[in-house]
């Protein structure tokens, strides 16, 4: 069972604990487990990479990879900002997309501090 603070944390995330427990059919030291993976998956580097260089493809291919993860693993903003960019990369609307990209990372990286916190 998650403990007190462990709760508020991913809650604080914006995990939707109930929804990823039942992903995870209510293995929670797993869930806790592969959320602190988060900040190996490459695609996260790629997606700020591709942003800056403007390679729009690799940007979406990375974005696209993001959002089905953070989807999985229920982290309800990054994955709602995620499917945005997703879209304005999908219709090349390039600059929404661009705006976006600070946001995207922002939310992205207060989720791995907390999750490093774990």
């Amino acid at each position: 069972m998650l403990d007190d603070i462990t709760r508020t944390r991913l809650t604080e995330a914006g995990v939707d604990i109930e929804d990823a427990l039942n992903r995870f059919m209510g293995k929670d030291d797993l869930l806790v487990k592969i959320l602190k993976k988060l900040d190996q998956d490459n695609n996260y580097q790629l997606y700020k990479i591709a942003m800056a260089v403007e390679n729009y493809e690799e940007a979406f291919n990375a974005a696209h990879a993001l959002k089905g993860v953070t989807g999985n693993l229920s982290i309800m903003p990054l994955y709602r900002i995620l499917c945005e960019e997703v879209e304005y990369l999908r219709h090349h609307e390039y600059e929404k997309a661009k705006e976006l990209t600070t946001p995207v990372i922002n939310e992205y990286d207060r989720v791995l501090k907390i999750f490093d916190e774990l």
